[in-house]
């Protein structure tokens, strides 16, 4: 039986960085270890200005987090 992993993503890891099954294993735990305690923090964050506020700037930081890698790698090359 062909083993899944968790995203498709540790798969892409376990192949460039040579990740063994334990190691994505341990990869995946520390983010289900992260995820609860930051869920059972701030889950009830919109209970009160509502979700759509929460909604726009998660929406806005997700969009800065998601391209500031490329950000980043733009100005490497442009240093380099």
């Amino acid at each position: 039986m062909r083993r899944v992993p968790a995203t498709p993503l540790y798969a892409v890891y376990a192949r460039q960085l040579g990740f063994s099954t334990v190691v994505l294993a341990l990869v995946f735990a520390v983010y289900v270890l992260a995820l609860i305690p930051a869920l059972l923090a701030v889950g009830q964050l919109p209970d009160r200005p509502g979700r759509q506020p929460v909604i726009a700037d998660s929406t806005q930081v997700a969009e800065i987090r998601t391209f500031e890698p490329l950000h980043t790698y733009a100005l490497d090359c442009v240093c380099q």
